[in-house]
């Protein structure tokens, strides 16, 4: 199986999170760890891997869905959020003094002829993202 990476570009304040589609069921996806500051862009980007039965094109249906929000992170509007596309932006601006975590659900399919839509049993954990004070090292 490929890895799963996140990448983040501190002087344009962009965060790339991979997520890997498997055709044998499991979805796999990087946690991205969002730093405090304002105008954050975490992108996630669907990856297809074979199998027996190779998936072609992963796509996004209805995008991300973002579970509770604490206190002190704004989710801001993005542009180009297409229905059928690989990738998957969300704006951010993070004011929060302390850890929280920010679940999500990845609304898309494994574009396969079935329309085989993401389930939540699909995933290899619960996608999340943890939100901080501080800049992540490294």
């Amino acid at each position: 199986m490929a890895d799963v990476n996140v990448v983040y570009n501190f002087d344009l304040k962009t965060i790339a999170v991979d997520v890997l589609v498997h055709a044998e069921g499991q979805i796999i996806a990087a946690l991205p760890v969002l730093p405090r500051g304002t105008g954050w862009a975490v992108t996630w980007h669907l990856k297809g891997e074979g199998g027996n039965d190779p998936i072609n094109h992963p796509f996004f249906e209805n995008g991300i869905e973002l579970g509770s929000v604490p206190d002190g992170l704004e989710v801001l509007l993005s542009a180009g959020n297409l229905p059928g596309g690989v990738h998957w932006t969300i704006g951010f601006n993070n004011d929060c003094a302390h850890q929280h975590e920010v679940t999500y659900a990845i609304l898309g399919n494994r574009g396969n002829v079935a329309r085989d839509a993401f389930t939540r049993g699909d995933f290899v954990h619960d996608p999340t993202i943890s939100v901080v004070s501080d800049p992540p090292n490294g």
